[in-house]
């Protein structure tokens, strides 16, 4: 790593001649005009506008690229190239890494590169400045192409941009104006040639300004480079691999173009907010099983990703895992909504499975997802670990050679013990990954919710207290279970928010009431119980007993009826014995 400085005119015949690039990961220019004013009044008055990232170009990490977004002549521009440290046309080339808002916008203004408008500094705007003026003085007027864009306008009050890198012109320019225009009559020669000084030293001081870079080698590794790649993004968002991979592959496959054209296809994968990168999953896995390589979907591997038949394959690994999210949604799973988050427990599990999926297609072998009930078993095990919010690249790898295995014959896919008792059920909270996946049951066992609306897929559901969350301060009822999963349950929105805040003991009672008088009382029976509410809903005392005081109660009744539901999705693979150590089990951040 070096740490060096660019002079200005030294920034914009770098830029000029193309030495300086933008990685196609990069996002567009997105700059606006007050943006722009406040980077150039930093400049004029010597204030750090921070530093440029840079990469130094080379065959050991090449990756796609595109100039500045700006108006790039096809030409020398001698008089700037003088001034520079670096004039010769053999410089060495270097990716932007961080600083491509800042590089862009400097070189738009002065080099009059804006496609769309010509920047001018407002001379009188200049003559006093203070700390709270921060516009530079710099004005946009629109490119008029009909009538060009002289170097001064309107009675020489505006001075184009660019022209400020010349300084005896610009010597000239601002002299002229000061002494000779109409704004002054009051000043005298002393007070015109004052203030015609203290615009020169503007300008002099942003000629002047060094722009300090920090510049990455050639021998700095990929994955070395790809750490700096994640964390310098000036936006705030981290770069992901597929960023990366956009920029590796460009422009043979184009994989922004790629993605883009499946989130239109597969809907789903947008709704569930999916990243690129879990198609390159997919695909390596896939190849890594024709291949014979490694299956672990690293960085790394998925750089090393021949180009050769990736878009064709692309569509049918994508396919492949669209399937996957539609059957896990008819597993319980939903994306993010306005009142819930995504409750899909393990995002990368899908990886293995969709590569099954597509090697399933593509073999003409194996029952769908949708119909194989033991792939669902050996599923819902999975996400019913703790601590299983996100599978390490080789339990990826390990789950695929499973499944592979499986699909092959080879082995009978035993699902994964899963530990699960009152006493860890009543402490999960949001923040454990299992609490998603008991929030997947809830979403197949319930066929409609507590008011009878029917649970479908597209259904907008609610995470709503059974107990109100304020009884803790109205009825000094414990947090930890009102917050458990045990005291949650899914609830259509509509009806959700029509409820508030009221007690069990009074929504529930009404229901079973109207429920009597209408004689659909077995009817409502079945309802509590598809929605694991406990007792009888049959007998005259139910409701009256879901009060406050039998609270802790009614949230253990409600762990053993979770229990069992799990039970009858995983079968023996549940063990519900107290394990030494359950009380220490860590809770997983989202």
């Amino acid at each position: 790593m070096q740490t060096t400085s660019y002079s200005l005119p030294d920034i914009l015949a770098r830029a000029s001649r193309k030495s300086l690039t933008i990685p196609q990961f990069q996002r567009d220019f997105t700059w606006n005009k007050q943006q722009m004013r406040l980077l150039v009044d930093s400049m004029s008055r010597s204030y750090p506008i921070g530093s440029l990232l840079l990469l130094l170009r080379s065959p050991e990490f090449e990756i796609g690229w595109r100039s500045l977004d700006a108006v790039i002549y096809d030409r020398q521009d001698r008089d700037m190239d003088e001034g520079s440290q670096s004039a010769s046309s053999t410089d060495e080339n270097h990716y932007v890494l961080d600083g491509q808002q800042r590089l862009t916008s400097i070189f738009r203004v002065f080099r009059n590169a804006d496609p769309d408008k010509v920047c001018y500094f407002y001379l009188k705007d200049l003559i006093n400045r203070e700390p709270g003026n921060d516009t530079g003085g710099l004005k946009f007027h629109a490119r008029n192409r009909s009538t060009g864009h002289p170097d001064r306008k309107l009675k020489n009050r505006y001075l184009r941009a660019d022209i400020i890198l010349d300084q005896h012109k610009t010597d000239v320019y601002v002299s002229e104006y000061f002494e000779d225009s109409e704004d002054f009559e009051e000043w005298d020669k002393t007070d015109r040639r004052e203030a015609a000084a203290r615009v020169k030293g503007i300008f002099e001081t942003i000629r002047n300004y060094k722009v300090p870079v920090v510049v990455l080698e050639r021998e700095s590794g990929v994955e070395s480079v790809c750490r700096v790649f994640e964390t310098i993004n000036s936006t705030g968002k981290r770069l992901t691999t597929f960023d990366l991979a956009v920029a590796k592959f460009f422009p043979e496959p184009d994989l922004r173009e790629l993605w883009d054209k499946t989130l239109r296809q597969h809907p789903i994968l947008r709704e569930f907010e999916v990243d690129g990168e879990r198609v390159l999953q997919v695909l390596h896995l896939v190849r890594a099983t024709q291949q014979g390589k490694n299956y672990e979907p690293t960085r790394s591997n998925l750089f090393r990703l021949e180009r050769e038949g990736m878009e064709q394959e692309w569509e049918s690994a994508s396919e492949a895992l669209a399937d996957t999210f539609r059957w896990v949604r008819g597993q319980g799973a939903r994306p993010k909504s306005d009142g819930m988050k995504n409750t899909l427990p393990n995002e990368s599990i899908l990886v293995p499975l969709a590569a099954y999926r597509s090697l399933q297609k593509q073999m003409n072998s194996g029952k769908p997802l949708n119909t194989d009930a033991i792939v669902r078993h050996w599923y819902f095990s999975k996400i019913m670990q703790a601590g299983a919010a996100q599978a390490s690249n080789y339990k990826i790898s390990r789950d695929f050679v499973a499944l592979r295995d499986y699909l092959e014959g080879n082995n009978s896919l035993e699902p994964d013990k899963v530990e699960l008792n009152v006493d860890n059920v009543l402490d999960l909270k949001p923040s454990d990954v299992r609490y998603k996946a008991l929030q997947n049951v809830f979403a197949i066992t319930m066929r409609e919710d507590l008011f009878g609306n029917m649970i479908e897929s597209k259904t907008e559901l609610d995470d709503h207290h059974i107990f109100p969350r304020h009884a803790h301060k109205q009825e000094k009822l414990p947090l930890n279970l009102l917050d458990s999963i045990c005291n949650r349950i899914l609830l259509s929105r509509s009806v959700n928010r029509s409820l508030g805040a009221e007690y069990p003991k009074d929504y529930l009672g009404d229901l079973v009431r109207d429920a009597r008088r209408s004689g659909t009382l077995d009817g409502f029976a079945r309802r509590m119980r598809d929605c694991l509410i406990p007792g009888d809903s049959r007998e005259p005392s139910w409701a009256e007993d879901l009060n406050t005081s039998n609270f802790e109660g009614f949230c253990h009744k409600r762990a053993e009826l979770i229990i069992e539901s799990v039970r009858g999705i995983i079968g023996n693979a549940l063990q519900t014995r107290k394990f030494r150590g359950d009380d220490d089990l860590p809770e997983e951040e989202e």
